[in-house]
């Protein structure tokens, strides 16, 4: 009997399930966690508070310089359209008053090179 008695108790001892086979036994509430946890969301807020006022900063200099820009691709499209409304002067005309090197000035300059 003392064989058996033994066995049962092995058996029983092997039966009950442990807290690391099945499940992770619940951790009891504790306050002190929670002052940890609302001081961490405290500092996300304050986080997510700086990321955006620094990204609006950005987008107004952004905004800035897009009107800058604005302000000179303006002023280079009413010069190009001034330079547009002026009659085109043709190369004749340009060179009509000035006289052709004669054929002797030609030569002596191949020459020289």
């Amino acid at each position: 009997m003392t064989l058996t008695t033994e066995v049962d108790q092995n058996e029983e001892h092997h039966s009950q399930p442990t807290p690391n086979d099945t499940e992770q036994v619940p951790v009891p509430f504790d306050p002190s966690r929670m002052v940890g946890i609302i001081k961490r969301k405290a500092l996300i807020k304050d986080l997510a508070a700086t990321y955006q006022k620094e990204c609006l900063k950005c987008c107004q200099e952004l905004l800035e310089h897009q009107r800058e820009w604005e302000k000179v691709y303006a002023q280079r499209e009413r010069e190009r359209e001034r330079l547009h409304k002026l009659p085109r002067v043709g190369r004749k005309s340009v060179t009509k008053g000035v006289p052709k090197p004669s054929a002797n000035v030609a030569k002596r300059s191949k020459k020289t090179h």
